[in-house]
């Protein structure tokens, strides 16, 4: 079986567009956002998030067996 592609969060983030990270720095209270580069934004909108723990708390509405679809793509 082919091992899935390394897919980051901040892959994701990277599609969205500037002025949608900009707005969801703000929200998140993320200094020096109207200096930063597309790129850098999106890290550390991923990092902001990581630290947070809202990926853990988005993934509890998954039922177990979406869970185990998500471990079995590791």
């Amino acid at each position: 079986m082919k091992k899935a592609k390394e897919y980051r969060l901040s892959d994701r983030l990277k599609e969205y567009s500037n002025e949608d990270l900009h707005a969801y720095a703000k929200e998140l209270s993320i200094k020096g956002r109207s200096h930063s580069k597309h790129d850098e934004m999106a890290e550390a909108i991923s990092a902001e998030l990581i630290k947070r723990g809202a990926i853990e708390q988005r993934l509890q509405i998954l039922s177990d067996f979406q869970i185990g679809i998500l471990k079995d793509t590791e």
